[in-house]
């Protein structure tokens, strides 16, 4: 029987810290079907354009177009099952939030000065790049309309520092100013919008994508939507771009995966739960992911993949080759290029502002002796200058480090689970040296590639797919320690009456 509407006795065993208690028994919203909670929140995460923009940038130059679709169908099936499943089912059954099921794997006190840590810090990053999408699609949207010269976009030297152009800076403080005060309170609008915005979105990538195969728009130019001149055999050297790509959608699902359980308290059963994971993330991911793959690919066509990297119709203002961005310019061009960019930017103000609302909330779980509205300040100043230097423009990256951290906590979720046969009984006191040695060691796997580009050691690239390997490592490692008796001591949960 669903535990959602259980609220803390006055029996509680005091020795439960205050801050996890007051998490289990603050109620969610009144839990509601799977169409109108899980599936239209994890569909507008894939449908984020920094999700799909640069899929193809490593990926379609070296490998057959369908083998990278059937490499995002087994990325989204694994995201589904292996990163969203597990913790939303904890959620739902033990009637808590994250802070209460990461408890039980790494214990109270490592629930609250790690995960919490980590999602706040990880939250300022997509704050960042979500502003740096949302500014440059925008006044890439004003540039295709012709309100913008190139000249007025080009980088602003400062010294020896590179800077966002002195437009973007200005229009990115007013939009700093406006997410920070939203937050949280405009959640409830956020999520009405995106009920609308994931259909339109759906359509528009579709529309994109039979635009570049069929090359109707009189804007075009280039491609020819011959998806011929791309690899077509599915040769050795073509696996590990296809891995990669199942690398990048899992790395960049981490995060949101172990968000889930705060998701599994919205729904009534555990059938909402697998029935929001399968729409809302396997069958989104496969469909964004293979979208846009289609549209980069269709937008090449007949172009020699050398000349694919070529500006297009002499513009100084460029997308970097094989993104989605650049494929929109390709293929359809003009004012209706423009349109599109700009409602895939705007989009992005969303997450900038649940992002603005995580990082206050963790930060302020953390030191409450600060206030909401300096850590508020602190958080958005600190993604402004992200934003600002040009430190987050490379997703694929970012990807990669956040499925380095968050894939492998999750993988200590799932084996907590598993040795627990899926109970919900109790949480571990302080640290829980099993979960927290097995996450530390899948943190160094996922990091890998990314040791390799900063070591400039090239054969690092070709350890794929990192993440979900992250992800396997931390769930042996949690097994084996465990079963080696390093688990700290258990805590019983308050005791609750209905």
């Amino acid at each position: 029987m669903s535990e959602h509407r259980d609220i803390l006795s006055e029996e509680a065993d005091i020795e439960f810290p205050p801050l996890l208690a007051a998490d289990l028994v603050e109620m969610p919203v009144e839990p509601r079907r799977w169409y109108w909670t899980i599936a239209p929140a994890y569909a507008g995460v894939f449908l984020w354009v920094p999700f799909f923009d640069r899929l193809g940038r490593e990926t379609l130059p070296s490998a057959p177009w369908p083998l990278l679709v059937g490499a995002a169908l087994v990325a989204a099936i694994l995201c589904n099952l292996l990163l969203f499943r597990i913790p939303a089912l904890w959620g739902f059954r033990s009637g808590g939030r994250l802070s209460t099921v990461a408890a039980s794997t790494f214990g109270v006190q490592g629930s609250i000065r790690l995960i919490g840590p980590s999602l706040g810090l990880a939250a300022v990053v997509w704050y960042a790049v979500a502003l740096s999408y949302a500014l440059d699609l925008t006044f890439r949207a004003l540039f295709e309309c012709g309100f913008l010269s190139p000249a007025s976009l080009k980088p602003w030297q400062l010294g020896g520092l590179t800077l966002k152009p002195p437009i973007v800076l200005l229009t990115a403080c007013w939009w700093v100013f406006i997410t920070r005060l939203a937050g949280k309170s405009f959640a409830h609008v956020i999520s009405t919008l995106m009920k609308v915005y994931t259909p339109t979105a759906l359509g528009l990538l579709t529309l994109t994508m039979v635009v570049s195969l069929s090359g109707v728009s009189p804007y075009r130019t280039g491609g020819s939507g011959d998806l011929a001149t791309f690899p077509v055999g599915f040769e050795s050297d073509a696996i590990l771009p296809a891995l990669r790509l199942i690398h990048l959608i899992f790395g960049f699902f981490a995060m949101a995966g172990l968000m889930a359980a705060d998701w599994g308290r919205t729904v009534n059963t555990e059938r909402d739960v697998r029935l929001g994971g399968t729409v809302g993330v396997a069958l989104t991911c496969f469909l964004t992911a293979s979208l846009a793959l289609l549209t980069v690919a269709g937008s090449i066509g007949g172009l020699s993949l050398a000349g694919s990297s070529e500006p297009i119709g002499g513009a100084d203002l460029e997308a970097l080759p094989f993104t989605f961005t650049r494929a929109v310019d390709r293929t359809i061009g003009g004012p209706p290029a423009g349109w599109i960019l700009a409602l895939f930017g705007m989009a992005t103000l969303a997450p900038a502002c649940y992002s603005a609302w995580n990082f206050t909330h963790q930060f302020f779980r953390l030191v409450p002796s600060v206030s909401r509205k300096t850590w508020a300040w602190i958080g958005a100043v600190a993604g402004f200058a992200l934003f600002a230097t040009y430190s987050v423009e490379n997703t694929e990256s970012i990807f990669t480090i956040m499925g380095a951290v968050f894939a492998p906590a999750v993988g200590c979720i799932a084996a907590d689970f598993q040795r627990k046969r899926g109970q919900w009984t109790d949480v571990r006191q302080g640290l829980n040296p099993a979960g927290v040695l097995a996450w530390m060691l899948g943190l160094t796997v996922g990091l890998i590639p990314e040791f390799g580009r900063w070591f400039s050691y090239a054969g690092a690239a070709r350890f794929q797919p990192a993440s979900l390997i992250a992800f396997a490592s931390a769930f042996l490692a949690y097994q084996v320690l465990a079963a080696l008796g390093l688990e700290s001591k258990s805590m019983p949960m308050p005791r609750r009456e209905t």
